[in-house]
């Protein structure tokens, strides 16, 4: 157990260093933000969009373990091998690192937060009794973020560049994860996105979290959010694996 909270301590450290330019970095996502919440001072239902897109831009900020950056370049440089040797299955590593990386990037927001908040407050509905609900739902988020981060990242192995790949994949997620809008916002016919992985991410949470989900339905979600986690740990080691054989092959 000392190893992993070393690992992470030495990560949260780490990270901090960067924090400053975190802090000027994040506010990349403050422009669709207010774009929707401007938007949606003139939808019939107002409340709900804010209270969606505000509790859900605090939630996604606490979930996002940005490891791909680090493992893509590490793959790509050939540093990789150095955490190869270590006593442990890398994935093991990365994910101590990925919780640190969640405190850390949730830091880096809450200037945005705080913005946002004050801004749409009288527009904002809290429900302090129902807070709870992230708290299982945070695994789960995390779960299935650090996988498509992992795998973004492990398609290096094939592209040699891990840019394309980890932007491709973080844009997908922020979409399809109904981080911008509620995802009941989507023309009729995409229903099936809600299906997918990146809806277990902020979707469903947010829509138990507003009551729009009953009991039976709330439970049905989280496991399949559970079952989706376990089939992209399975997949990611999978194709990391078959990536380590083609690392292999050209003598890195």
């Amino acid at each position: 157990m000392n190893k992993w909270f070393f690992i992470f301590n030495y990560t949260l450290k780490l990270s901090f260093i960067y924090l400053f330019n975190e802090l000027l970095g994040s506010f990349y996502r403050l422009v669709p933000l207010l774009g929707v919440l401007i938007v949606g001072l003139h939808t019939s239902d107002p409340g709900y969009l804010m209270s969606y897109v505000l509790t859900g831009s605090i939630f996604f900020a606490m979930t996002e373990p940005f490891i791909s950056w680090e493992l893509g370049e590490k793959i790509k440089s050939g540093h990789l091998i150095k955490d190869l040797i270590y006593p442990t299955t890398i994935i093991k590593v990365y994910i101590a690192k990925a919780l640190a990386r969640c405190v850390y990037i949730f830091t880096s927001y809450i200037p945005v937060i705080i913005f946002l908040l004050i801004t749409f407050w009288s527009y904002f509905i809290f429900d302090f009794s129902k807070i709870w609900i992230f708290l299982p739902w945070f695994f789960v988020a995390v779960s299935i973020r650090f996988c498509f981060e992992y795998i973004s990242a492990a398609l290096s192995f094939w592209t040699v560049e891990f840019s394309g790949p980890v932007y491709l994949v973080f844009n997908i997620m922020v979409i399809l994860s109904g981080s911008i809008f509620p995802l009941s916002y989507l023309p009729s016919g995409f229903e099936w996105i809600k299906n997918l992985p990146f809806a277990y991410i902020l979707e469903h949470p947010m829509q138990i979290y507003l009551g729009k989900y009953d009991m039976s339905s709330s439970f049905s979600y989280f496991v399949y959010g559970l079952f989706w986690t376990g089939l992209l740990f399975w997949f990611t080691n999978v194709l990391f694996k078959l990536g380590l054989k083609k690392y292999e092959s050209i003598g890195l």
